[in-house]
């Protein structure tokens, strides 16, 4: 998982991790947990997450497929 890429597309959208907390249904503290790669995202929460931030397919694959 390369989630320097998922900060990135974070930042340049000009998104928090409260943003993305709402977005998957989770706290902040959870959300944080995530996106450091200390806790997986489910296909779900990914899913809603590429909808939310415009993803490329080849985004995708770099994010969770590496």
């Amino acid at each position: 998982m390369d989630l320097p890429v998922l900060k990135g597309k974070l930042r340049e959208h000009g998104k928090t991790y409260a943003y993305l907390a709402n977005v998957i249904g989770r706290s902040v503290t959870t959300a944080n947990a995530k996106i450091n790669g200390r806790v997986a995202f489910s296909v779900t929460k990914a899913y809603l997450i590429f909808q939310w931030l415009n993803f490329t397919d080849e985004e995708k694959a770099k994010i969770f497929l590496t």
